[in-house]
């Protein structure tokens, strides 16, 4: 808090770098909570990837809300702003943010000068693009450098990757912090161990007695986690399980792991937090995994199948995949530990959440997370299953007879075959959801899915799909059917049946003198552009 406090003019930006789980989004928390006792926050933006705060354009205009929150004068400048030009937001994120926080800021200190506030970037590394990561430093550099009276430091917390380091030590107006696991931060990990365990306790005070836990089994606990916040926050996530609801046992279980680990434990607690992952997905059953796999896939790779954010709750998620409420949590009830998994009476409104990054990315390394890797084209072609699924359903029951007039608004009842609703409403926006998406929901990027061989299950459904019913808009499919191998029978560049051959007689009659190139694999399919 000196940085602020003492109002050191030497830094108006300071980078806090620390390796994953060294609890820095907590320092962040707890400096923002900080400076709001002292009258000193402005605004923060703490980015996430697996909570999907990832994108550049949003970070401006939260900052901008936040800091009219903050300040008073400010908000009755910026109001007057946006009155006089409407279309401000809709400018490149360097444009509003001279616009609405430079200059306002400028003037304000200009008319009235007063004490800096702190505005907080955490997890600058997971904003989406390294290049959006750069943009954001050269926005507040460049606006340190033209405006050095500008009533404003910048707290920016991120891991100590390669492109930001290379990036920072170029930037002569930037401090630099490094967290490290020293005594203090073992103290503050310590502490929290400590209040999690009071929290557990007056949970199950009666399943429980009033000492635990034992003071070596304590001290056995703050051992192994090392100082580290994520592992210890994983650790009395699995010991607070609710679906178990036996702390006692979780905490006897996680140490007998501990014991069993003490080597990679002592040597690096990272790597120990790879096996707690490896353990939690172990005791799922095999017979459930194939479920709980389809929800991981879904939540690692949602950028890519799910680019709009349409599937925008569990029930949602879960419905388009076909799990009714009991397969849902059968197959989520090992994952309590390492995901934020809504109940029955909040599932049609929230969507499922990584408690933090690292879990998403030891599922996405193979080296690390082994037989438990989602990979990412095993993941798009389990996706497809149900999006063809849908799409016939939604096809032959509500558009079978639209041919070019396709119903674009959907204005249907809702889609039979539902696996779990709560009421005549809820099924409806289910509905609504699933077909907006089937509609607009999958990403450019899944155009570009390379297959080194396609499932049985997909091909299956392939053959077998009626495409009289399929809209032309829906060229996506034709893109996939252009890239399967050519030994199948789905596509085909020769007449195989009757059929085909009545079908080349039509495709004559239709182009008339015309000239057809004969088609050669492998196939190429290009997009119309509208």
């Amino acid at each position: 808090m000196r940085w602020i406090v003492y109002e050191y003019d030497e830094w108006k930006m300071l980078w806090v770098r620390g390796s994953a789980g060294t609890g820095k989004s907590a320092v962040a928390q707890s400096f923002a909570d900080s400076c709001e006792e002292k009258g000193v926050f402005g605004a923060s933006f703490f980015f996430s990837r697996t909570a999907r705060l990832d994108k550049f354009e949003t970070v401006v205009p939260t900052l901008v809300y936040q800091l009219a929150r903050s300040v008073p004068e400010y908000h009755s400048f910026i109001v007057q702003c946006l009155a006089n030009d409407h279309i401000l937001l809709r400018n490149s994120p360097p444009v509003q943010f001279r616009k609405l926080i430079v200059e306002p800021f400028a003037t304000l200190q200009y008319q009235c000068p007063r004490r800096p506030i702190v505005i907080i970037l955490d997890g600058l590394d997971e904003c989406k693009g390294d290049n959006a990561q750069r943009e954001i430093l050269d926005m507040i550099t460049n606006a340190i450098r033209t405006n050095p009276d500008l009533p404003l430091r910048w707290l920016i917390f991120s891991r100590p990757e390669a492109h930001l380091k290379n990036t920072f030590s170029r930037l002569s107006e930037c401090g630099r912090e490094e967290l490290i696991i020293d005594r203090e931060c073992w103290e503050n990990v310590e502490r929290y161990v400590k209040d999690r365990l009071v929290e557990i306790k007056a949970t199950y005070n009666d399943m429980i007695p009033a000492d635990w836990p034992p003071q070596n089994k304590l001290e056995e606990l703050l051992d192994a986690v090392s100082g580290l916040f994520i592992f210890a926050s994983t650790c009395l996530n699995y010991i607070d399980d609710p679906e178990e609801a036996d702390p006692s046992s979780q905490l006897d279980s996680l140490l007998s792991f501990v014991r069993r680990s003490q080597g990679v434990v002592s040597r690096n607690p990272l790597a120990a937090l790879d096996l707690l992952y490896s353990r939690i997905l172990q005791g799922i059953p095999p017979n459930i995994f194939e479920t709980t796999w389809m929800i991981l896939a879904y939540m690692c790779h949602r950028s890519k199948l799910d680019g709009h954010h349409l599937l925008a709750s569990a029930q949602a998620l879960c419905n388009f995949l076909r799990l009714d409420q009991h397969d849902f949590y059968k197959a989520a009830r090992g994952l309590y530990s390492a995901i934020s998994v809504p109940g029955p009476g909040n599932a049609a409104k929230t969507q499922l959440q990584f408690y933090h990054a690292s879990f998403h990315d030891f599922l996405l390394d193979s080296h690390r997370s082994g037989n438990f890797v989602i990979g990412e084209s095993k993941a798009q072609v389990t996706f497809l299953r149900s999006f063809i699924y849908w799409c016939e359903v939604d096809f032959i029951h509500f558009h079978a007879c639209d041919e070019w007039n396709f119903d674009k608004e959907h204005n249907h009842g809702s889609l039979p075959g539902l696996t779990w609703v709560s009421g005549e409403d809820n099924r409806l926006r289910l509905s609504k959801s699933i077909v907006v998406f089937l509609e607009c929901g999958l990403s450019d990027d899944m155009l570009d899915i390379q297959w080194d061989g396609v499932d049985d299950g997909l091909l299956s459904q392939l053959s077998n799909v009626d495409f009289r019913f399929w809209i032309p808009s829906y060229v996506f499919f034709v893109a996939i059917l252009c890239r399967l191998d050519p030994s199948t029978s789905v596509v085909r560049i020769e007449p195989s049946s009757p059929t085909d051959y009545q079908l080349l007689k039509y495709f004559n009659l239709v182009i008339g003198d015309g000239v057809a190139k004969q088609a050669r694999f492998p196939l190429r399919y290009y997009p119309p552009k509208f």
